[in-house]
Order: C-alpha cells, then structure tokens, then sequence
C-alpha cells in the first residue's frame, strides 16, 4: 500500500492530502436500550419543473407528517431540491411510506430511505407507488394467473388487493405498482382470453394519480407550461396536436 501510494504522488504529482488514503470504520458505539431511537431518515422532492414556495412545501409536509406519527418530524433543507426528514421511530417512517402517493399543489412527492452507501443527491428519486384499478375484465376471470400476466406490463408490481378477486366486491381488480415517473402512464392494457377466444381492453383506472401532461402522459410538467416537444409538435402541424392523454382515467380513494 505505502508504495503504491509512493508511486502515485510521484506519477501524478500529489501532494500528501490527496495521495494519502484514509480508512473509516464508523461508529463503534453500542446501541443502548435505555436511550431514545436514533433518527431515521427519508429523503423526499417535489417531483415538478413549476416554481413553488420551497417553505410553504416544507411546512406542509411537517404538518400533514405530524397528524399521523407518535413522534415529531423534523424536515431540513439538503441541495438539490431535497428534504431529509428524520423519524422519532421506525414505525412513524414505515406510516410515510404505506400512505403514498403523497401529493403537494397535485405534484407527486418521490419518496426514499437514503442508504449510508449513497451520497444524498436525489438520483434514487425516480418512482412512486400507485393503486391501479383493472376495468372490464371479463367475468369471473380474475385470478392470480391474470395478475402475473399483467404485472409483464406494469412491473415490478407490489400488492394485489386479493378481495377485488371476488366479483361480488367490485367491478375491478386491484393492484399497487412501483411506477417510474420518467414513463408515461398507462391506460389499459390488451389480454387474449384464450378461454374466451377474445382479446379484451383492460382499462387501468389511477387511484389518486398527481398531475400528468396531457400530451406526454408523463408527470412533472403539463403540456401547456412551455413543454418543449408539444410547442415543437405545434409548430410543425397547422392543428393543435392530439392529446391522447386528456381523457386518463383517475379516481379519488
């Protein structure tokens, strides 16, 4: 080690700061009973190119957070555009998470449990948890086979609400994705039903969908706040262009 480190200040012309490697074992303290939970911690951002009162999201946050844990939230300002936010407890984290999709001014809050191994730039802030509803889906043709096939498209799937397998429940299945906010949103999905002999629109229903470009089908922006590729498309087309995702099926929950 003491020669390679030797032989890179020499090569590359180092000084001693920065050709000498350090070593960091962390902490060795022991957890005590006795004393309080250490923080825990979520890093959350306001998935939205819109400006907006970064205090005014702050204090929101630490409000509606506050109702629902035992201990006190602490939420603190980290660049870029990132809140960290400490827990009294793991169980006030784990009521944060259960509770998505939160939504600031109908914006999508990403949400993540920052590991010691990252450094906290927001790069792992790229997806939000989503209840889809399963329309349409012929009778009684609703099973575990169906799921697996659907969640092909709709991956990585998280939950399925095994009630809504019953059709006396309701008049659609459920089911909890991981979705990627960089993708469109999706509005149905076609299943031949071999059984039937039938291919079958199934039409995905939201729960409690934020805001999405009616253009792009994509969070984060809307078509008409300066969206690049829609004033493009505008330009080139002596009609407004269609919006496809105008009519995007959503339901409050």
């Amino acid at each position: 080690m003491d020669d390679l480190a030797s032989f890179l200040s020499i090569s590359l012309n180092l000084t001693d700061t920065k050709s000498t490697v350090n070593s960091f074992q962390g902490s060795s303290s022991q957890t005590n009973p006795n004393l309080p939970a250490p923080n825990i911690f979520i890093i959350a951002k306001l998935h939205s190119n819109k400006s907006y009162s970064k205090k005014h999201f702050r204090e929101t946050m630490t409000k509606d957070w506050n109702k629902l844990c035992h201990f006190l939230v602490v939420i603190t300002k980290r660049p870029p555009n990132l809140l960290l936010v400490a827990f009294g407890c793991d169980g006030d984290r784990r009521r944060i998470m259960i509770q998505q999709p939160w939504i600031y001014q109908n914006n999508a809050i990403l949400i993540d449990i920052p590991n010691s191994l990252d450094v906290l730039n927001g790069n792992s802030l790229h997806s939000i948890p989503l209840w889809v509803q399963v329309h349409n889906t012929p009778f009684f043709k609703r099973s575990e086979e169906l799921v697996a096939l659907i969640s092909l498209r709709l991956r990585p799937m998280l939950e399925v609400d095994k009630l809504s397998f019953k059709e006396t429940w309701g008049s659609y299945l459920r089911i909890k994705i991981m979705f990627n906010v960089s993708q469109p949103i999706h509005q149905g999905i076609p299943i031949e039903f071999q059984s039937i002999n039938k291919v079958v629109w199934l039409t995905l229903k939201h729960e409690n969908l934020p805001n999405i470009c009616f253009f792009c089908g994509r969070m984060g922006h809307s078509y008409n706040d300066g969206y690049f590729n829609y004033l493009k498309t505008c330009d080139e087309s002596p009609t407004p262009p269609y919006l496809c995702y105008e009519k995007t099926s959503r339901v409050k929950f």
